[in-house]
């Protein structure tokens, strides 16, 4: 199993993909994006900034494998996603500029080929597990049209982890609003249907469930990659 890690920025993120090359066998993949998190906060990095937060199997995965530390991004939500899946700068794309908002009319130029979408060309399956936090305006935009099989998760930028719901100020109206955003969409199937089962399960432990139910599905695939996000 091939593990990459990008560890920026509030919400972890994961993308999980699957499939089957029986000649030639083809390695799981899992991407981790972590949200607001630190250099000091992984504990192989104690060496030269003196963290005290224990990470033993980060460490293991940086210790065993490769560790690249020049993936230069804004330190914000949207520009890095965007960059992640695109492979371009966000001054490319057009969302250097900050985080979508959720009445924003905004999302990845849907003229971009993502990274799931080139994943599926070499028989892949791809899941994305957490926030999505690249534009939701108008289905085109949703994940599963964006060349992801399933997403489990939010659309918007933040979550309360146990209502799920968001709230957002509207400055210039002087109102707050809050909706509920938990979704569990495959294939385009219930993209924009808020699923209310969740309500009271904590989010992180709603995200975990889920990618181990996607593993076990596809464990016995030569191929699978994953993307999780929290």
């Amino acid at each position: 199993m091939a593990v990459m890690m990008s560890i920026k920025l509030p919400l972890l993120a994961t993308v999980i993909t699957v499939s089957a090359f029986a000649a030639n066998p083809r390695p799981h993949i899992i991407i981790m994006l972590a949200d607001d998190l630190g250099y000091s906060d992984v504990s192989y990095h104690s060496s030269v900034s003196g963290s005290v937060i224990k990470t033993p199997n980060i460490n293991d995965l940086a210790k065993n494998g490769v560790t690249l530390e020049n993936y230069y991004v804004q330190p914000t939500c949207t520009p890095t996603r965007s960059q992640l899946l695109t492979g371009r700068y966000q001054i490319h794309t057009g969302l250097m500029h900050g985080v979508i908002q959720p009445p924003q009319p905004s999302c990845i130029p849907l003229n971009e080929t993502l990274l799931p979408e080139i994943m599926k060309d070499y028989g892949y399956s791809t899941h994305i597990v957490g926030k999505w936090h690249l534009g939701m305006y108008k289905p085109a935009c949703l994940p599963t049209e964006r060349g992801f099989d399933s997403h489990f998760g939010i659309l918007l930028g933040a979550g309360k982890y146990y209502s799920h719901t968001y709230s957002y100020n509207l400055k210039a109206e002087g109102v707050t609003m809050e909706g509920k955003d938990f979704r569990f969409t495959t294939d385009g199937v219930d993209d924009d249907k808020v699923q209310e089962t969740y309500k009271g399960i904590y989010a992180t432990t709603a995200y975990v469930e889920r990618v181990k139910e996607i593993i076990d599905e596809t464990a016995e695939s030569s191929s699978v990659s994953y993307s999780l996000r929290y």
